[in-house]
């Protein structure tokens, strides 16, 4: 079986198409292209991901136990119950509860404690937005995300405004879906068009585009990383990693990739 046999030619035809290539061949320099930005990225995205879910869970574990623990079960306090669709009407669990009873499930087949640390670990990235959007806790008081908000991303301002915190959201969707395109082995670069800030971002169709989108797609989750937590961030951008990857994607760095 053949490079190309085993890409498969369905899968090398986007990467023809956008980056000009007169045949697959010329087109395989691209897909192993994007292997390589797909790995650096994933750097960055572990860095976010291990920081974003460790301070929810820090920030939530406070709150939940009265400042008592910042290792404790605050989901076992949260609501996260949904209306019901059946005939009865009763609620239902919504998908992020029904994902930490998965993870309670999995931990203890495998023999393994229900420690909070276990848990938030085995917790996919995308629940974790969606838990950041439930409202109460079991006990019928309100969760105030006013005031935790700013306790998890401690350096992002906008929090006062609706658009501001849509904006906020809308960026960790982006994340998620950054995130999916490189678990699922998918091109890092076929973004879709979006507005930012009023501005609109269109979909890349050439490489110059490419180039470009990418470039703001990084900096737009460093900052989300930033927010997060800035050590962690000063940290990021002063790796090798981050520096291969600007590298990558530039004009130089597909000129001369080399497979």
């Amino acid at each position: 079986m053949s490079n190309l046999d085993s890409i498969s030619l369905p899968r090398l035809s986007t990467y023809k198409s956008t980056f000009g290539s007169p045949t697959e061949i010329e087109a395989l320099k691209f897909y192993y292209w994007n292997q390589a930005v797909s790995a650096e990225l994933y750097v960055l995205l572990h860095n976010l991901e291990i920081c974003f879910r460790n301070r929810i869970h820090e920030v939530l574990s406070l709150e939940a136990s009265l400042q008592a623990s910042k290792n404790f079960a605050w989901y076992d306090q949260f609501d996260f119950s949904i209306p019901g669709n059946t005939s009865n009407g009763k609620p239902r669990l919504s998908k992020t509860g029904e994902a930490i009873d998965k993870v309670k499930t999995d931990l203890q087949k495998k023999g393994k404690q229900l420690t909070p640390q276990n848990i938030i670990c085995n917790l996919e990235l995308g629940k974790w937005t969606y838990i950041l959007k439930t409202r109460s806790f079991k006990n019928g008081s309100a969760i105030d995300w006013k005031k935790l908000f700013p306790l998890i991303f401690r350096n992002y301002s906008n929090f006062s405004t609706k658009k501001g915190l849509s904006s906020l959201f809308s960026r960790l969707e982006e994340v998620r879906l950054l995130r999916n395109r490189i678990a699922h082995l998918e091109p890092v670069w076929k973004f879709g068009s979006k507005t930012v800030n009023g501005t609109t971002v269109n979909a890349p169709t050439n490489t110059a585009q490419v180039i470009a989108r990418l470039n703001k797609e990084i900096t737009w989750t460093t900052h989300v990383l930033e927010w997060i937590c800035k050590d962690t961030y000063n940290h990021y951008i002063g790796t090798n990693s981050y520096r291969k990857l600007r590298i990558l994607v530039s004009d130089p760095g597909v000129v001369y990739f080399s497979i």
